[in-house]
């Protein structure tokens, strides 16, 4: 099974990132990446770890520890897809989009079974 090292670089890799923009983005010094990948380094703040996630479009249990099965990994990463995507767009576009997103919501009849996760994680508006 890849290493962390090993799963961080082809990620970065897949992105045509190189270790000193990866850093730039993330807030970290370029040796940090280096080391991260190499192996020399195996721990991170949850800061780092949140970031480089955001950055590679992955989530934490998948850089930590490959981890890729299940309904939770999936909806992970399609929420990390989703804040690339909205990260990538002109102003007024992410504000399009959030708009729509409302009305997505609040198309959901109250019988559908994601309503309950809605209504948990309905923001005040």
């Amino acid at each position: 099974m890849p290493t962390m090292g090993k799963r961080l670089k082809a990620l970065r890799l897949s992105k045509q990132l190189t270790q000193v923009q990866l850093a730039a983005r993330v807030g970290v010094k370029q040796n940090t990446i280096s080391d991260l990948e190499r192996g020399d380094s195996l721990t991170m703040g949850a800061e780092t770890l949140q970031a480089l996630c955001r950055e590679l479009v992955t989530t934490p249990g998948y850089l930590l520890d490959g981890v890729t099965d299940g309904e939770e990994h999936e909806a992970m990463m399609q929420e990390a897809e989703l804040i690339a995507i909205f990260r990538e767009l002109p102003r007024t576009a992410q504000t399009a989009l959030v708009s729509n997103a409302r009305l997505i919501r609040e198309a959901i009849p109250t019988n559908s079974a994601a309503q309950p996760i809605i209504q948990q994680k309905k923001v005040k508006t």
